[in-house]
């Protein structure tokens, strides 16, 4: 990790916290995307303290117009472990509060017996119209019957051929 990666007041601490993280055995790459963000923001709003401030902490848990709430705990999770770190190096500083984990509000759509079945019969109706190795449908040019004098055959040692 590269301290010169950020600008913030806090540049030389980001490297020692992603490089613990990583001793854990965690990948640490969407996270560190986000503190450099982190590091974006507090350049932005002049943040010269050594420690993180409540006032800070709070503008930085603001939602966005385009921000989802899963994205946001995720946005506070990560700063209030990297505060956490920087309150066990011996730096002064607030630690966010964590806002309400976001419920979710996918509702599982479950098929009917013969929605199932209609949606298998449709499957079943499927032809491939020109051969193509990469697909997964049957190509029939042949009777029924014909295929299955042409395993015969197959399996006696010769192809019919017409």
């Amino acid at each position: 990790m590269n301290s010169k990666a950020f600008w913030s007041v806090f540049a030389p601490h980001p490297g020692g916290f992603i490089s613990m993280k990583r001793s854990l055995g965690y990948k640490y790459e969407e996270e560190e995307r986000a503190l450099r963000t982190f590091d974006r923001f507090l350049l932005a709003q002049q943040h010269t303290s050594h420690g993180l401030t409540k006032e800070i902490a709070d503008k930085w848990a603001q939602r966005r117009h385009n921000e989802a709430k899963l994205t946001l705990y995720g946005k506070v999770r990560i700063v209030k472990q990297f505060a956490e770190y920087l309150q066990d190096k011996g730096i002064s500083t607030y630690v966010p509060h964590l806002p309400k984990y976001p419920v979710s509000t996918f509702i599982p759509y479950i098929y009917s017996h013969q929605q199932i079945n209609a949606m298998f019969t449709a499957c079943d109706k499927l032809r491939m119209k020109n051969r193509n190795v990469d697909s997964c449908l049957p190509y029939h040019t042949l009777s029924d019957q014909d295929v299955i004098w042409n395993r015969y055959q197959h399996r006696r040692g010769f192809i019919l051929k017409k």
